[in-house]
């Protein structure tokens, strides 16, 4: 597993370097008056969309032709993306407080450090629900559908901002998701090892 992390962040450092920079700009412009709910949000959005980029990428370079030399099952690598995606969560929650504060620091403003905890709970549920939608349809449907499901997640995300006081909404939200997460985990694998046989 630690093997496999290691791997998919090479990639995502070679690859993806962009992403990460986006994610830390996002959470540096959190800091304004103005769509703070929207600034604070979106590096989750960024985020929960590398683990099916990479899984995408892996089945049109034969990784998994090549891995099953190795002494891994397909539950294993399955479980690792999901794993993957939470740790990308964690970074997003981490680039968004930080950079939110550092851009605060430098414009010389107050930040609502309530509003921003507050948001937290909301950005990793709704990434874990972006990222649990996209990898099962690219795991059950294959790698075109986890892109067509790109769309859906957009809308999810713009249908969250929508939503009168979602701050404190953040962990019954983060209790659901964490529940479909590992349902659509439990799904993928099972996916997965039928397609091992």
């Amino acid at each position: 597993m630690k093997g496999l992390l290691y791997m998919d962040f090479t990639v995502l450092r070679r690859r993806y370097w962009y992403v990460l920079l986006m994610a830390a700009l996002f959470g540096a412009m959190s800091f304004s008056d103005r769509n703070v709910t929207f600034f604070t949000l979106y590096p989750y959005l960024l985020m929960a969309l590398l683990p099916a980029n990479l899984v995408n990428m892996e089945s049109g370079s034969r990784w998994y032709t090549i891995s099953d030399a190795l002494p891994l099952t397909k539950r294993a690598l399955v479980g690792e993306k999901y794993l993957l995606g939470l740790i990308l969560l964690l970074l997003a929650a981490a680039l968004s407080l930080l950079f939110g504060y550092a851009g605060a620091a430098i414009a010389e403003r107050s930040i609502n450090l309530a509003e921003k905890l507050a948001l937290v709970p909301v950005g990793i549920a709704l990434g874990m629900l972006m990222v649990a939608i996209q990898l099962l349809a690219t795991y059950a449907l294959g790698p075109s559908w986890g892109a067509v499901t790109v769309i859906l997640n957009v809308l999810l995300f713009f249908l969250a901002l929508c939503v009168p006081n979602i701050p404190q909404m953040g962990l019954p939200l983060l209790l659901i998701s964490s529940i479909l997460y590992a349902a659509s985990y439990l799904a993928s694998a099972a996916v997965a090892q039928r397609r091992e046989r």
